[in-house]
């Protein structure tokens, strides 16, 4: 059997429009059909504007209802994000670590288009699973009073090595701010990292295509970076269509 607890995508108010409102309006409406004509299970979760239902896992469980894998990351479940979007994902093997992904899909079934006092208690928990000094910690957000970041923090501090990252739209404090620190205060990490958002400097000139950077090593040296974002494709492999109905017509000639 499968269940989905489905978001209303990301909505934005229009002008006059209260949060309320705008809430009603589902940019999921089509695929919400398509999923209920295939008899599977939709619980509703409106929560944008003024939230996202970002929480993008799967928990799987054998024919006895018995959680046996979690699939998790950052992907987008949808034909964009799966063919045009760079992410990652993440297949856990683990009955234990499942099933903590299917107690929270349980959360947020119930907690529908809210965000109750009991999801966000439950969420600012970690859950570690197994045994052992380098057992696996989950999060689950949102939570109250940041202690996920503050949890991640000290991770970070505690490296002895290097830290290695990769970071959505960040913007300069939080966790980004803490290895920036680090950075400045402990010059024997090895620190390498990719962040989606440019530099403001890159933003003011208007240039996207040069980044200049500060690198700290064992000397603090300045250089220019040549950075390709990502951008939509508005016609999607149209050339490669036109070039194959060309090459059928003149197939179809020497036939």
């Amino acid at each position: 059997m499968h269940n989905i607890v489905l978001a209303n995508g990301s909505i934005t108010a229009k002008k006059g429009e209260t949060s309320a409102e705008a809430r009603k309006r589902d940019e999921n409406k089509a695929g919400r059909a398509a999923l209920k004509k295939a008899k599977v299970e939709v619980f509703d979760r409106f929560v944008s504007p003024g939230a996202l239902a970002h929480n993008k896992f799967l928990a799987i469980a054998d024919k006895n209802q018995k959680p046996v894998a979690a699939w998790t990351g950052s992907t987008n479940w949808t034909s964009t994000g799966l063919c045009t979007q760079i992410n990652n994902g993440l297949l856990i093997g683990d009955a234990a670590i499942a099933g903590e992904y299917f107690t929270q899909w349980k959360r947020l079934r119930d907690a529908g288009s809210t965000f109750p006092p009991s999801l966000v208690e439950a969420n600012s928990a970690p859950k570690a699973v197994g045994q052992g000094k380098n057992r696996p910690v989950i999060w689950f957000t949102r939570t109250k009073g940041k202690v996920d970041l503050a949890a991640l923090d000290g991770v970070l501090n505690e490296a002895k090595e290097g830290i290695l990252f990769l970071m959505f739209q960040p913007g300069g404090t939080a966790t980004l701010g803490t290895v920036r620190k680090l950075q400045q205060q402990k010059k024997s990490l090895y620190i390498k990292g990719v962040v989606s958002t440019l530099p403001p400097e890159a933003e003011k000139t208007g240039d996207e295509s040069a980044v200049t950077v500060e690198v700290h090593g064992d000397t603090k040296t300045t250089v220019s970076l040549d950075v390709v974002q990502p951008q939509g494709v508005l016609h999607p492999f149209a050339s490669w269509r036109q070039r194959s109905r060309a090459t059928s017509s003149s197939r179809c000639r020497v036939g």
